[in-house]
């Protein structure tokens, strides 16, 4: 009698484990016929219930449920998962296999290549989220394309480097910069993208305002690609960092540098210009800047730093007027003044042509055409009204 209790006992419990995954069979079932909603009820009860809660076939049918969730056009089904159904797809064939003893799940995996069409679609979801402009999603895709590639269980090439790179990319626009130096430091260990890689961890560096790092960044790049045409590139970010960081020997030091190999780039002549501006060495800055707008006529920068430089040569000339022991002498640099002034008019009128918003270039402006023509000049009451009515 004991023994046929005990046999009654295991055919129960045979048959209640049978019932429960059975639920799992009917989940996989439900998805062939695109039916999610009633999948999700039968994998929601296996994953409820004691049997089927740790059986690996239950997180391997929530795999195939939230693969189908995140492919279906089906408006029913959009929000069936949540926001993010490849997340959970992998989270759950992960766990499938860490359930495995057997591996069958990842022989199964293998076989049908499972991995590759999830990272396919982690593609697309990232390029979708980047332009949307969602750079955390896209970085998000992008991440789990190259955790899922790089694993035993996808079945192609590993990812290609411009994967990282596009990972990259997303952090940084992202504002997660140190993941962005991660993935663009794996590039550059590959020479992947040359001096853009090095670009953009220095951009990195200055968002996490790590100066030191973001110039020997710099440097790197220089070193590691002396004759690349975008080395170039680096050169002027280093210039600009030392001007930017009140340091105008270093930035001299890299114009030189550049100059011999790019001779007729109106960048550098106005660099060095705004150098000597820096320190009040007009008559070296005025041919600088010349030459940069003679090579680039559209640059606003070299415009107003022209006038500027005319208009302060001239302030320096009233300095040394009211300071002249005779009326004669004092006339010479009076004399010399309005000359200055003169020269200071057309390049601020270039550049209040190119911005006519700019404040700065309109008060300057204005001075100059009270002190050469009196305050009923018209253009001078013209600069009055747009300078108080705020344009």
């Amino acid at each position: 009698m004991k023994k046929a209790v005990l046999l009654i006992t295991a055919l129960v419990i045979t048959i209640g484990l049978s019932a429960q995954r059975g639920r799992v069979s009917s989940a996989l079932s439900f998805i062939e016929r695109g039916e999610l909603d009633r999948a999700k009820e039968a994998l929601d009860d296996a994953l409820e219930h004691r049997r089927t809660e740790d059986w690996p076939r239950t997180y391997y049918a929530l795999g195939r449920l939230a693969q189908a969730v995140a492919d279906s056009e089906d408006r029913r089904y959009r929000n069936l998962l949540g926001s993010n159904p490849l997340v959970q797809a992998y989270e759950a064939y992960e766990k499938a296999m860490e359930l495995d003893d057997r591996n069958t799940i990842r022989n199964s995996l293998i076989v049908n290549e499972t991995y590759a069409i999830l990272g396919n679609q982690f593609i697309n979801h990232a390029l979708a989220r980047w332009e949307a402009q969602d750079f955390e999603g896209a970085l998000e895709g992008f991440q789990k394309y190259i955790k899922i590639g790089t694993s035993e269980t996808f079945t192609h090439a590993e990812p290609d480097t411009v994967f990282y790179f596009n990972a990259g990319l997303a952090a940084l626009y992202a504002g997660l910069y140190e993941t962005a130096i991660e993935y663009f430091e794996y590039c550059a260990e590959l020479g992947y993208e040359g001096v853009t890689t090095f670009a953009n961890i220095y951009q990195a560096y200055l968002g996490l305002e790590d100066l030191e790092m973001a110039e020997k960044t710099l440097k790197r790049g220089i070193d590691a690609f002396p004759d690349d045409e975008g080395t170039l590139d680096l050169l002027l970010a280093l210039i600009q960092f030392y001007i930017d960081t009140g340091q105008p020997e270093s930035a001299h030091e890299y114009i030189d540098i550049a100059l011999p190999s790019d001779p007729n780039n109106a960048a550098l002549y106005l660099a060095r210009g705004t150098i000597f501006m820096g320190v009040d060495e007009y008559d070296d800055a005025i041919p600088d800047l010349q030459r940069s707008i003679e090579l680039d006529d559209s640059n606003w920068a070299a415009h107003y730093n022209l006038g500027i430089a005319y208009y302060n040569l001239a302030i320096e000339a009233t300095q040394r007027a009211a300071a002249a022991d005779d009326f004669d002498e004092a006339d010479v640099h009076l004399r010399e003044a309005q000359e200055f002034r003169v020269r200071s008019k057309e390049p601020l009128e270039r550049a209040h042509e190119i911005n006519p918003a700019d404040m700065d270039v309109m008060r300057t402006l204005r001075s100059i055409y009270g002190l050469l023509y009196g305050d009923k000049d018209e253009r001078y009451i013209e600069l009055t009204k747009k300078i108080e009515g705020g344009l």
